[in-house]
C-alpha cells in the first residue's frame, strides 16, 4: 500500500478534521454537496417549505438519512428566517414540544451573536413569540407565535423522530395545528421527519391534513448512490479506496447511508492514522470489527438473544444471515423461499423452501421478537426484521469474522426499490 502526504501530528488532525466533515455516521449531512442520491427528496422538500400553505412530512427507515433531509433544507433556508430542529422522546407533551422549540429560538437567535443581525422589530417579535410558545396548551395557543415567527421572512421548525412520541393526543393536536396554518396562512413551516413506512402509521389516515401536507418519501439508495458518498471522501482525502472494498461497503449497506459513512469511515481513519493512499481489504475487515463491536451493546446484544441454543448444529444464525440478504419489497418483508439461496450457498445443501419457517416464526414470538410476521393471501406469510438496521448489521458482523462467499453478496439487492 502506498503511503501518503501526511507528514506528521498536525496533517493527521487536519486530516481527520475532513474525514469528519465528509463522512458522518452519527451526525447529520448538512450540506447540499454531501448528501448523495436525493436530488429529487431535497428539491420536493425545498418546494414545499416556500410553497405558501404548505407543510412536509419525511418519513422512511431508520438510518436512511432523514434528518440529514431536513437539515440540508434548512442550510438553504434564508439566513435571516427562523429555522430551528428538535427532537422528539416518548414522553414529548404538548407543552414540551413548544417549551423545546421556544428554548431553542432563543439560544440560537436571541440570545447568540446572530441577534446583533436582527432589527429592533425583529427581536421584539421573535421574544414575545418566545414567551407565547413557553405557556401554550392548545392548537389555538401556537398560532399566534408562529405568525410572530414569520414576521419578516417565513420561519421553518423541523419536529424530528416524531415517531417517538408515545401521546396519541400530540400527534393529533400536530396534525390540527398543520390544518389550522395552511388555512389562516400563516407563515410558518413545520416539517414532520419520523421512521415509518407511509404517512397513516404517523397521521392515521387524517384525511384534513392531505391537501397541506407535502410526503416525501426516503427510499433506501441504490449501491450507486451509495458509491458517491464513498467517491466525496477519497476526491476530499485524496485516498483511493479499492473497488471491491468500496463495493462491499455499499451492498452490505442494504440501501442505508448510515452504514456506509460508519464502516467508510473507519476505513479511512485506518488508513489516515497509518499515513496510507489507498485502502485495501484489510482496511475493511478491520472498520468491520470494529462497526460491529461499536454497535453490540444494541442491536449484538438483541440478535445474540435470539440465536442463542444449547443445541449444536442449530441454524438460528445462518437463518439471521440468510434473511439479512433476502430481498424485500417496499416495506421490508421478504419471502421464506428467499433465503434458500444463501443457506444451500453457506452449508453446501439443499433445502425446501419451508426449512426454516420454525426459526422464522420464533424470532416473532419467543426469540425476540427480533421479526414480524404477516399474513398475505390463502397460506402466505412474509417476514422482516423489527429494527431496519438490524439485516446490515447481522452482514457486517459476519463478514468481520470470514469473509461473505461470492455467491452471497450476488444475493444482496437494495430493499424497498
Amino acid at each position: 500500500m502506498k503511503r501518503g502526504d501526511v507528514a506528521g501530528p498536525s496533517g493527521i488532525e487536519e486530516m481527520q478534521q475532513r474525514l469528519d466533515y465528509v463522512l458522518r455516521p452519527n451526525k447529520p449531512i448538512d450540506s447540499e454537496a454531501l448528501l448523495a442520491g436525493r436530488a429529487d427528496q431535497l428539491q420536493d422538500l425545498t418546494t414545499a417549505i416556500r410553497m405558501p400553505g404548505a407543510h412536509a412530512l419525511v418519513y422512511g427507515d431508520r438510518g436512511v438519512g432523514k434528518t440529514s433531509l431536513a437539515a440540508t433544507a434548512q442550510s438553504l433556508h434564508p439566513g435571516r428566517a427562523i429555522s430551528v430542529r428538535i427532537n422528539c422522546a416518548p414522553d414529548t407533551s404538548w407543552s414540551s414540544l413548544w417549551g423545546s422549540i421556544a428554548a431553542e429560538i432563543s439560544s440560537d437567535y436571541l440570545s447568540s451573536p446572530h441577534a446583533d443581525q436582527l432589527s429592533d422589530a425583529q427581536i421584539g417579535a421573535y421574544t414575545q413569540a418566545v414567551d407565547g410558545l413557553d405557556r401554550v396548551t392548545n392548537v389555538a395557543q401556537v398560532v399566534a407565535p408562529l405568525r410572530l415567527l414569520g414576521f419578516e421572512s417565513p420561519s421553518l421548525i423541523v419536529i424530528d423522530e416524531f415517531d417517538k412520541i408515545e401521546d396519541e393526543d400530540v400527534k393529533e393536536s400536530i396534525a390540527n395545528l398543520i390544518k389550522a396554518l395552511s388555512d389562516k396562512a400563516i407563515p410558518s413551516t413545520l416539517v414532520v421527519v419520523g421512521v415509518a413506512h407511509n404517512a397513516d402509521e404517523l397521521f392515521f389516515e387524517h384525511e384534513s391534513i392531505k391537501r397541506s401536507l407535502k410526503q416525501v418519501r426516503m427510499p433506501r439508495l441504490s449501491p450507486e448512490e451509495l458509491t458517491d458518498v464513498i467517491a466525496v471522501a477519497e476526491r476530499e482525502l485524496k485516498i483511493r479506496c479499492a473497488a471491491d472494498v468500496r463495493d462491499r461497503i455499499t451492498l452490505l449497506s442494504r440501501g442505508l447511508p448510515f452504514y456506509t459513512h460508519l464502516v467508510a469511515w473507519y476505513c479511512f481513519e485506518g488508513a489516515i492514522l497509518e499515513r496510507r493512499s489507498s485502502i485495501g481489504s484489510d482496511d475493511l475487515r478491520e472498520a468491520q470489527r470494529r462497526a460491529s463491536r461499536g454497535l453490540q451493546e444494541d442491536l449484538g446484544k438483541r440478535v445474540d438473544q435470539s440465536v442463542h441454543s444449547s443445541y449444536p448444529g442449530n441454524k438460528y444464525w445462518d437463518v439471521c444471515v440468510a434473511a439479512a440478504c433476502a430481498p424485500t419489497d417496499r416495506s421490508g418483508f421478504f419471502q421464506m423461499r428467499d433465503l434458500r439461496p444463501v443457506l444451500e450457498a453457506r452449508t453446501d445443501r439443499s433445502y425446501a423452501n419451508f426449512a426454516f419457517k420454525k426459526h422464522l416464526d420464533e424470532f416473532c414470538s419467543e426469540r425476540g421478537p427480533l421479526m414480524e410476521a404477516e399474513q398475505r393471501g390463502r397460506g402466505s406469510t412474509v417476514y422482516r426484521f423489527l429494527d431496519p438496521l438490524m439485516a446490515p448489521y447481522i452482514l457486517i458482523r459476519e463478514s468481520a469474522s470470514a469473509p461473505l462467499s461470492p455467491a452471497i453478496y450476488e444475493q444482496l439487492t437494495v430493499p424497498g426499490l
